[in-house]
């Protein structure tokens, strides 16, 4: 994991995941957890990068998980500051192998990860499950379309109702389209 911090001021630190500098410290470690806690970032705290490492030691052997194997601990690491409190007055934002985690927007920041995944959801993922659902019903009578998808019913139908909520059709666009006066914008 590359994290990457940029200031107003020109500053750019860069924190590689990729390699510990001393993996002695984590003794059987079979699994690395690294935890980014932009919420601290986002309340003026800092910005905390928590380790977590999950143990592989005999005295666990015995327990195993459904499908037999020897379950590994997860176990507390360290915590590192990548931006303090007086760091955040110039961050202006926060990426995470190239996508944005931490925007800053006037003097807040946006959590840029829970926009992606709410602009995915509304603008990619239920309109593709919609179209896909009703692709299924229509082209093929022994199939059933939400399992196709990977949708319950009710998961399928709460998309269904949030795409038609959203898919209310502009009345006055064949009246706009072709217009020819610089007006057309203006409510009539």
């Amino acid at each position: 994991m590359l994290v990457k911090t940029y200031y107003s001021t020109g500053h750019l630190d860069v924190f590689d995941t990729a390699t510990l500098t001393d993996s002695s410290l984590f003794k059987g470690n079979v699994l690395t957890d690294y935890a980014l806690e932009v919420a601290d970032a986002r309340g003026g705290r800092a910005l905390w990068l928590d380790l977590f490492y999950y143990e592989a030691a005999d005295a666990y052997k015995g327990d195993t998980n459904p499908h037999g194997l020897p379950v590994a601990r997860r176990r507390d690491g360290w915590s590192c500051v990548l931006a303090d409190e007086e760091d955040l007055k110039t961050l202006i934002k926060v990426s995470v192998d190239g996508e944005d985690v931490l925007l800053r927007q006037g003097d807040e920041f946006v959590d840029a990860l829970r926009l992606k995944a709410a602009s995915d959801a509304a603008w990619r993922t239920n309109p593709a499950a919609v179209a896909t659902h009703d692709y299924y019903l229509a082209a093929d009578d022994e199939c059933d379309p939400c399992e196709a998808i990977g949708y319950s019913e009710s998961g399928y139908e709460r998309v269904a109702t949030m795409q038609r909520r959203t898919s209310v059709p502009d009345d006055r666009q064949e009246d706009m389209e072709g217009a020819d006066d610089e007006n057309r914008f203006e409510d009539h």
